[in-house]
């Protein structure tokens, strides 16, 4: 908006002054877009923050603002609407969650501002609700003007391809009249007969790792399957993030889970306890989330045993931040450990890897797809297990058992050879810069979309 800008004389020389056809409202937008017409740049500079005494020429009058603001509109749709939709290069439904503390969430909301971006017109749906796996609704408002917009969209039937990004027991609710596609992962070496039943029904699935493909196709999927690799956004995690240093100047290990048997926080907690001693200059940070009520968290670390001479370890425990400022909680750490017993992604993971920290991640499961052995420490696992859970998607399939002694040996080397393991998250932010942003998954998307042959 011209509350405040600066124009280049030569920009004005140009493509003229603000056009006279509004009123008021839309005319700095228009003449932005006149300005990218020709080659200029609008920059936004988010360091200041204006007061601006909106409505001032029409207090009041509580109908003026409203009145002034559709009638430029409707200036606006005649001046641009044509040219706006024709620059979209195909159009999309994707049927997602994206008002959860949930990786889903996070990455649906990534992937529909970089497809929009990226000229792919998205329309969204929320995927769950009455007769889901998940019965609740999601709020109306995702907080982000253009996911409204994308929203709004969604509410219309008539959608030629659409992707229900979730578990693959949702996929019956996709609702692309020509083309349907589905898109999930899961963390154990299996799919369940109901996901697998359902993929079998879309006309593609995707899925973000080499090893989830492979448990897809090893359960019985039979529609093609292809790999569409998860992100980052790197406006929010990156090395040049804020850090707050560590008071004490203890070295600070840092993990974020949800808690829960597949996270395995014992073997993190208890590991962690007996490798290093309270007086030592280490600290443990773990960021934990739990929304059942039927698991007493503070009950089971108590059940642990931890020593009081061991190493010291901090809960912020469902503190829910916004997701643009967990960047500063990674990288107020020094090492971040993943000692899960599976993954189908590992946003967090990737996160901190994105923000320049060494990683200790289980070799095992999806996210060996980027934490590999050059930008990160893999944690050796004794082979796989029943995959014991309250979770019923994981019955009858296996997942890791991470080696504890080798947690152990890693955690030392990391504290005890940091020069080392600081060159490691310097070439682990640039992997993730390189190759794993929201931008890299709109890419692949809008190839794979650009390449789909809808019947007729």
């Amino acid at each position: 908006m011209f509350a405040c800008a600066y124009i280049k004389r030569d920009v004005i020389d140009d493509i003229g002054a603000l056009t006279e056809e509004y009123h008021t409202y839309f005319e700095d937008t228009d003449f932005c877009l006149r300005a990218a017409e020709r080659g200029w740049a609008t920059v936004c500079c988010g360091s200041v923050t204006l007061i601006h005494n909106q409505h001032g020429s029409t207090s009041g009058n509580a109908t003026a603002p409203d009145a002034l603001f559709q009638k430029s509109r409707n200036t606006f749709r005649k001046r641009w609407q044509r040219t706006l939709e024709h620059q979209y290069r195909s159009r999309v439904l994707v049927q997602s969650i994206m008002n959860a503390p949930t990786g889903y969430a996070a990455a649906s909301r990534g992937i529909i501002r970089e497809l929009e971006s990226q000229k792919v017109r998205v329309s969204y749906s929320y995927l769950y609700g009455a007769g889901t796996p998940l019965p609740v609704q999601e709020p109306e408002d995702a907080g982000d003007h253009l996911l409204n917009v994308c929203r709004e969209r969604g509410r219309s039937d008539d959608h030629d391809v659409a992707i229900t990004f979730g578990q693959a027991d949702a996929f019956f609710r996709n609702r692309g009249r020509r083309y349907r596609i589905g898109y999930t992962m899961l963390e154990v070496n299996g799919f369940p007969p109901e996901w697998v039943r359902q993929a079998n029904r879309m006309d593609e699935v995707w899925t973000p790792t080499e090893f989830n493909r492979q448990g897809l196709i090893d359960s019985g999927v039979r529609k093609p399957v292809h790999v569409i690799p998860l992100g980052v956004d790197p406006q929010h995690f990156h090395p040049a993030v804020r850090r707050v240093p560590n008071p004490r100047g203890d070295f600070v290990f840092l993990s974020n889970f949800e808690w829960g048997e597949r996270k395995y926080p014992e073997l993190l907690l208890k590991v962690f306890n007996q490798t290093f001693r309270s007086s030592d200059s280490v600290i443990l940070v773990c960021k934990t989330i739990n929304r059942n009520p039927s698991i007493r968290v503070r009950e089971q670390i108590a059940a642990l045993d931890l020593q009081p001479f061991g190493g010291r370890i901090a809960f912020l425990h469902n503190r829910d931040f916004p997701h643009y400022q967990l960047g500063t909680l990674y990288r107020s750490a020094d090492c971040f450990i993943s000692a899960g017993r599976g993954e189908g992604w590992d946003l967090p993971l990737m996160e901190a890897m994105a923000c320049g920290l060494p990683t200790i991640a289980t070799d095992w499961g999806g996210h060996t797809g980027f934490a590999t052995d050059d930008i990160s420490y893999p944690l050796r696992i004794r082979g796989t297990v029943p995959a014991i859970s309250m979770c019923p998607y994981y019955d009858g399939f296996e997942w890791a058992e991470p080696d504890a002694g080798h947690l152990a040996q890693l955690m030392r080397h990391v504290v005890e050879n940091r020069p080392e393991a600081e060159v490691l998250g310097v070439r682990a932010a640039a992997a993730v810069a390189q190759r794993w942003t929201w931008r890299h998954t709109a890419d692949a998307i809008a190839a794979r979309l650009a390449n789909v042959q809808v019947p007729v």
